[in-house]
């Protein structure tokens, strides 16, 4: 990934990737897609979303392995732990 990222960004830009901070507020619908677009850096990522996983939520949690198993557990919680088993090991995930 970092070679990628230097031959696009370049190497100031790349050091500019590494410094930047994501929050990730919401993680239903739409924002449960947002997590795949930021593995692109390595960067520090927080993931904010205080409701809890719902059945009628599960199609829409397009980032978790196994959804049926998150029903009843925060939202937020399981994105984050998902994320972390799918990032480059320089990121650090909330």
């Amino acid at each position: 990934m970092e070679e990628r990222n230097a031959r696009a960004f370049g190497e100031n830009g790349v050091k500019a990737l590494h410094a930047v901070r994501i929050l990730i507020l919401g993680v239903g619908g739409l924002g449960s897609a947002m997590p795949i677009f930021c593995l692109a850096w390595d960067s520090d990522i927080t993931v904010y979303d205080y409701q809890r996983i719902e059945a009628t939520n599960l199609n829409r949690f397009y980032f978790v392995a196994k959804p049926g198993n998150a029903v009843g557990k925060f939202k937020a919680s399981v994105v984050s732990k998902s994320m972390r088993h799918s990032i480059a090991s320089e990121s650090s995930v909330r």
